[in-house]
């Protein structure tokens, strides 16, 4: 432990946001400082709302960001995890508090005293550091001696301990001399005074109103005396938030005249309005984070720029500030040219989850990131070795290549590249690429619906988790006292709540599919990879109508395992149990297998139609069924199905024929078919 950390030991040292107790100890109390009375200081700015959550949302922002720690590469980067360095700053900065607690109490600081101090304690056996510990701003005084930096810190005793440059770390808010920073609150000590004052105004005026919005009219002059006897008896009745309107009982012919709110009571709220803005304005906090959207935007794309703002204009300069002061205070000269200190800010930079997967999509059609890589991004585990594939466009060949390929295999090569090339020319008709291309494009489909299988299997599992402890822990507070009340319980869970919870899990997967799937099926006919509006209502209503079918599923099995246990005299809640555990067991493989295929068929098919093209059954897989083989080949047109409801699909070597529980207008046939379709 340092030498200021081990003489503050006996005081708590991770002075954070959440100790009233110390905001309290200086309250409104000390001397004035400001032009309304009030004394403004880095404690008592706190009380003001507008401070408070302007502090707050930048502090708690920032915390919420890991910090990690990077060593440059020929080419690229790659996590240092090796250092200590990384451990402290990501997970655990020193043995009392998390690395959360320690960015949001630093941050704090800056936010109100403009400075955020630690001391550095360094393992001198090795320049390793061992922790770092914070210091309170308040107490800490910068100096130079002999041209060198000092700090010098006031222990709980009133003793000074001074400490040279190396031992602190030291991140600084704007200032002019470049070594501290100067106090946001300081600079806006008036300001904030202003809405102190208005928020102590505030609360006097309804503690001590006894007006109930109007005055009373006497028919005759009252004495001095009644006067003052009417005056108390209103008083008492009405003053006050508790006796704020209680019904008046007037008598001797006095009216009672409605008034509406004086001008100085407008102004007031007005004032309010303004002073938490102009809080607002100094943090450079979005108005609509501290709840003024009226003077800010509608709710909706004007919001989400407004928070990529945030992070732009207002985040992102303090996380600059951090992680140049992290390189040098805390790496050694040697280390500094080779690692360095990054917030990651992929979960706040994400962006509405359309416009991520479109960007997704793009990247991933263009050979930018594997499906791995885009999991990666968004903390999910990879699929394996399988999706670290790259991905590109087949209608671009590098140059060296095609030098190359022609250099070493001669004429027959070159005939060979002659006929890739030709093969993807846009020039060339669909039918005479078809007859070139070595092979079918649609297998591109394919291996993109298959390498999200992975990610429809962890979606839905995490769906049905979800579910069995929702629906459990009601099942077992409900049937120890009333099992009908259960069965009324399950159908509005499946009704209100089940469904938002199902598309938060599931739609973000089926969008990113989607759109891989559009956009590849669009390349094969030569049309705009960008997803049109009528695409987007296709795939929402698509969406939707999975949510249903879900819903139906999960809903009708357990209430048929309740009433079949209720039969059979066993416990309910265990059946439930054991249905649960079957659906953990099959039911995500099936979800996935059946929608990679359905997603595929179903936007493939759209695509086509969109741009009046026929669509083709094919069928797929290594090893199809008879009744898929059966209707390979077969063609429909816009409107049409390939198979119509009650109708069945014959094939050879079978003796009954296929009858689907519905129109089929695309694949699947069955589950387990991995049949697709081409443009016609």
């Amino acid at each position: 432990m340092g030498i200021v950390s081990r003489a503050l030991s006996a005081e708590k040292r991770n002075i954070s946001l959440s100790d009233l107790d110390k905001i309290i100890e200086y309250g409104y109390y000390g001397p004035p400082n400001t032009a309304t009375g009030l004394n403004v200081n880095e404690f008592t700015a706190l009380k003001s709302i507008g401070v408070c959550t302007c502090v707050l949302i930048i502090s708690q922002t920032l915390a919420t960001l890991p910090i990690k720690m990077f060593e440059r590469q020929d080419a690229g980067r790659r996590e240092a995890r090796e250092l200590s360095l990384y451990y402290l700053l990501h997970d655990q900065p020193n043995p009392e508090m998390s690395a959360y607690k320690y960015k949001e109490t630093k941050q704090g600081h800056l936010c109100t005293w403009g400075n955020a101090y630690s001391e550095i304690e360094w393992d001198m056996s090795n320049g390793t550091i061992k922790a770092l510990w914070p210091l309170r701003p308040d107490r800490m005084q910068v100096t130079r001696e002999n041209g060198k930096l000092w700090y010098v810190y006031t222990l709980p005793n009133g003793t000074k301990a001074g400490l040279p440059a190396y031992r602190i770390f030291h991140v600084k808010g704007f200032g002019f001399n470049g070594l501290t920073g100067y106090s946001p609150i300081g600079l806006a000590r008036e300001a904030i005074a202003l809405d102190m004052a208005a928020e102590r105004y505030g609360g006097k005026f309804f503690s001590n109103d006894a007006r109930p919005g109007g005055v009373i009219k006497h028919p005759k002059v009252l004495s001095p005396e009644a006067r003052a006897t009417l005056r108390e008896s209103w008083r008492k009745m009405h003053q006050g938030l508790d006796n704020a309107h209680r019904i008046a009982i007037l008598d001797e012919g006095m009216e009672w005249q409605q008034i509406g709110l004086p001008n100085k009571d407008i102004e007031f709220i007005e004032n309010r309005k303004f002073q938490k803005a102009e809080i607002a304005t100094l943090y450079r906090v979005p108005l609509h984070m501290v709840n003024m959207q009226e003077k800010s935007t509608s709710w909706g794309s004007g919001i989400a720029q407004m928070t990529q703002g945030f992070i732009d204009f207002t985040m992102l300069p303090w996380m600059e500030n951090w992680e140049q002061e992290i390189k040098i205070k805390l790496l050694l000269p040697k280390d500094r040219v080779k690692y360095y200190a990054e917030f990651v800010t992929d979960y706040y930079l994400r962006g509405d989850p359309k416009d991520r997967a479109e960007y997704q999509s793009k990247m991933f059609n263009i050979g930018k990131y594997s499906i791995n890589e885009m999991r990666e991004k968004d903390n999910e585990n990879p699929i394996g070795p399988e999706g670290d594939r790259h991905f590109v466009p087949m209608n671009m060949v590098p140059v060296d290549l095609v030098i190359k390929t022609v250099e070493e295999g001669g004429e027959e090569a070159a005939r060979k590249l002659n006929r890739l090339v030709r093969a993807m020319d846009p020039k060339v008709s669909l039918e005479e690429r078809q007859k070139l291309e070595p092979r079918k494009k649609s297998t591109v489909r394919i291996s993109i619906a298959n390498s999200y299988k992975q990610m429809f299997t962890e979606a839905a599992l995490r769906v049905i988790r979800g579910e069995r402890r929702n629906v459990m822990k009601e099942a077992r507070k409900l049937f120890k006292r009333n099992a009908p009340e259960f069965k009324e319980w399950l159908e509005n869970y499946y009704r209100e709540k089940h469904p938002q919870f199902l598309q938060q899990q599931m739609r973000p997967v089926f969008t990113s599919l989607a759109s891989a799937i559009y956009a590849a099926a669009a390349e094969e006919i030569d049309i705009s990879t960008d997803i049109t509006p009528e695409a987007e209502k296709f795939l929402a209503d698509y969406t939707d109508t999975f949510t249903s079918r879900y819903i139906r599923t999960s809903q009708g099995g357990l209430k048929n395992t309740v009433d079949r246990a209720v039969e059979e005299g066993i416990d309910p809640v265990e059946a439930l149990e054991e249905k649960f555990d079957r659906y953990e067991e099959t039911r995500p493989n099936k979800i996935a297998m059946r929608e990679t295929v359905q997603i595929n068929g179903a936007i493939s098919t759209f695509v086509f139609f969109s741009a009046g093209h026929r669509t083709v059954w094919r069928a797929g897989g290594k090893d199809p069924c008879d009744y898929c083989l059966s209707m390979d080949g077969k063609t429909i047109s816009r409107g049409g199905y390939f198979v119509k409801k009650g109708e069945g699909v014959s094939a050879e070597g079978q003796e009954a024929p296929l009858i689907p529980s519905g129109n089929v207008g695309h694949p699947p046939l069955h589950l387990g078919c991995e049949c697709t379709v081409e443009p016609g």
